[in-house]
């Protein structure tokens, strides 16, 4: 494809166990545009992100990783995911999980 995706991968390989990053709430050093991190597409060349980052570990402290901030969990949302009409009855699953209320979710 055109841009790059970043999924965070939870299990060996082989086994299912991956979530796709769509989008992020920008914070300090990151775009202040508005909706600059909506989609994957966007949030992957905002953050710089491409292939040579196969493999990254998320939880080794380096240039890229993803922490707890200690802020109490944030109201949920699901929803049927998007661009999947290819998966039959897959693609009505509500398999798409998003921050509820959150600005910079993409508006089905």
């Amino acid at each position: 494809g055109m841009h790059h995706c970043m999924n965070f991968v939870t299990e060996a390989d082989g086994a299912a166990g991956a979530v796709l990053i769509r989008a992020a709430t920008p914070v300090a050093g990151l775009p202040a545009r508005p909706r600059a991190l909506t989609g994957p597409g966007k949030l992957c060349a905002a953050l710089g992100i491409t292939r040579a980052g196969n493999g990254h570990d998320l939880t080794r402290r380096n240039d890229f990783y993803v922490a707890d901030d200690g802020a109490p969990a944030p109201r949920r949302a699901a929803s049927a995911r998007i661009g999947v009409a290819y998966a039959g009855a897959w693609a009505a699953r509500k398999l798409r999980f998003y921050v509820a209320g959150s600005p910079d979710v993409c508006k089905l």
